[in-house]
């Protein structure tokens, strides 16, 4: 359905919802913490995905193909919440810069360029922006 804040609030919570005991090892303050959580849930349903897909210019942290959209996902981790959105910036322009969504472009089909951002001390998504290209 596209809800891409329905999405982000439903990695919200269920992010909230780890128990602490879990963040003992200080896994969430790593970005392939998130990536791995994100890959383990789509895994499950059976959908198409790319994980560090490559292209000729660079290399996407994950690519989603479902109901003929392609959803393209940066992560990035941030360790004061006030940068956020300077993350959040980077994460868009390192998807147009390095031409990500590129190889999908003859495929006619809808590309979503999709940037969240997690923080280290929130343990959590802290924002997320969307781009249709």
């Amino acid at each position: 359905q596209n809800d891409f804040q329905g999405f982000a609030d439903k990695l919200k919570t269920t992010l909230a919802g780890i128990p602490n005991e879990w963040h003992r090892d200080r896994l969430a303050e790593k970005e392939s913490w998130y990536a791995t959580t994100l890959f383990l849930h789509f895994s499950m349903h059976d959908l198409t995905l790319h994980p560090e897909e490559s292209t000729a210019r660079g290399r996407s942290d994950l690519v989603l193909e479902l109901a003929k959209q392609i959803f393209i996902f940066e992560f990035k981790m941030v360790a004061k919440a006030k940068d956020t959105d300077k993350l959040l910036d980077q994460a868009m322009t390192q998807i147009r810069e390095k031409e990500y969504g590129e190889k999908y472009q003859g495929r006619g089909q809808p590309i979503h360029l999709i940037a969240l951002v997690f923080g280290k001390e929130e343990r959590g998504l802290l924002d997320h922006r969307h781009e249709l290209i």
